[in-house]
């Protein structure tokens, strides 16, 4: 019955020359009928939910423009608006109403015959009101499924900066200070409000904070592998080892204000959170094999930079005559003791586990030598972190009971800041190519700029980049 009422409803009379001009009626009156009701009517919802599927198969341009303009143009404007706006100062959304908070609970009931890609543009804003307003989390579960590396999507939310949002009570304000006898207080009614980008690292944290919100209540039945997913974007940045070197990489001739700002300090944190949050984890459920050394290649990626980040400073403080380190260098050491010493347990629990395991030997002998050599690079900057201290000593004893002599095994090669060849010749050209195809001008013809330096100078990528199709597509 209700699958007839949606077909006729969407059926444009006779008496209608143009199609758009009955829908635009019919789904007006939809809208403020459930905007109307302070608890929407369920078989109402069900035959609104009949009739924008009927307009999506029979009609889907007038679907877009009837109903879901209707309902996401205001979050795609506030997506864009959190994102772009740089302001330390806090402002109230004027356009909000609570009639856009209802226009989400219809949006979870007709999920299926939404534009995937319009909702996914809308992740920043959603993520950022996901604990203010409830409906989100049905919109994110369902769109999630969709996404092919979630993990990636929660990272770039968290390390680009954006506006907290923020949804208040508010009760109108009155000049009268005395209420008559009967008369009704006004309803609270709600405000919403951005608050400004103040602080860097507190920002992230705020950020990092939603994202773990999102993966406890929402991805619950993903829940290890998508924070994998997220260490695993953190520690690819982490291991550009300095802000110098990480300038050098992005390095554009036109810089974008809208440019992501990545720092190793908040890749830092990310993963030092990933990593509290999969040991309270494996307390609780534990970990299937593939998730095992999946994480032991994370912890031995982790441990080797970190080794490399104290032997570069060792090598430095041996070549200058006064040695000193600036702010953020002392913010990066801290955050990583903080996170090698997470390291270390995991690392110490999965080679006890798996001894004797014929696939995971040269897992074993890679974890064996990163626990070696950053014992021995964490001993050229002694700290007064009793924790940490004890965590290194723990990790000592264990290679002693495994009669590895740690002084025997070599550190590798300490690379100088003057190394350019980070990537291969294949990474730099896919980069080039990708960026080619960017949406924003600016960063396209950064790139075209780029690719016109390679082919003067003739240089050693030149020759790849022309079996890329580079010169042809920059031409």
């Amino acid at each position: 019955m209700t699958k007839q009422v949606a077909w006729h409803l969407a059926t444009v009379p006779k008496m209608f020359k143009h199609p758009l001009q009955y829908h635009e009626i019919i789904s007006k009156q939809f809208f403020e009928t459930i905007w109307s009701q302070n608890v929407v009517d369920k078989n109402l919802l069900a035959v609104f939910a009949g009739y924008v599927e009927e307009l999506r198969i029979r009609f889907s341009l007038n679907c877009d423009l009837t109903v879901f303009d209707q309902i996401l143009r205001f979050w795609e404007i506030l997506n864009k608006k959190i994102i772009e706006e740089k302001s330390p100062n806090s402002s109230r959304v004027i356009d909000f109403a609570p009639n856009h908070v209802r226009n989400l609970q219809l949006l979870s009931q007709i999920l299926p015959s939404a534009d995937s890609k319009r909702i996914r543009a809308c992740f920043t804003c959603f993520f950022a009101c996901v604990e203010e307003i409830p409906h989100i989390k049905d919109i994110l579960k369902a769109s999630f499924e969709t996404v092919g590396n979630l993990g990636y999507s929660l990272y770039q939310y968290v390390m680009t900066p954006s506006q907290p949002v923020a949804i208040v009570k508010k009760r109108a304000e009155t000049s009268s200070k005395i209420q008559e006898i009967g008369e009704k207080e006004e309803e609270p009614f709600d405000e919403m409000w951005l608050h400004g980008i103040g602080d860097a690292d507190q920002s992230v944290a705020m950020r990092l904070e939603k994202v773990l919100f999102i993966v406890d209540n929402i991805l619950s039945q993903s829940l290890n592998r998508t924070i994998l997913e997220m260490m695993s974007f953190g520690l690819e940045e982490f291991l550009k080892t300095s802000e110098k070197e990480r300038e050098e990489d992005t390095a554009r001739f036109v810089q974008l204000d809208s440019a992501k700002m990545f720092s190793s300090f908040h890749a830092h944190l990310l993963v030092g959170c990933c990593f509290e949050r999969l040991i309270n984890i494996a307390e609780k459920t534990g970990f299937s094999p593939e998730e095992c050394l999946q994480l032991l290649q994370i912890s031995i990626q982790i441990l080797n930079n970190a080794s490399a980040k104290f032997n570069r400073l060792t090598v430095r403080r041996r070549s200058v005559d006064v040695f000193s380190l600036t702010e953020e260098e002392k913010k990066e050491i801290e955050a990583t003791r903080a996170t090698a010493k997470m390291c270390f347990p995991i690392v110490s629990t999965i080679l006890l586990l798996t001894q004797g395991s014929r696939g995971l030997h040269d897992y074993h002998v890679k974890a064996v030598e990163a626990m070696a050599n950053f014992i021995k690079a964490a001993d050229t900057f002694p700290t007064d972190d009793h924790s940490f201290n004890s965590t290194v000593e723990e990790a000592r004893n264990l290679l002693k009971d495994l009669k590895i002599d740690i002084s025997q095994i070599s550190a590798p090669p300490v690379p100088s800041r003057g190394d350019k060849r980070r990537y291969s010749q294949v990474d730099i050209c896919q980069e080039l190519m990708e960026e080619l195809h960017d949406d924003e001008p600016a960063v396209k013809g950064g790139t075209l700029m780029q690719i016109a330096k390679v082919f003067r100078q003739r240089s050693v990528i030149c020759n790849r980049l022309i079996e890329y199709g580079g010169f042809e597509v920059a031409k």
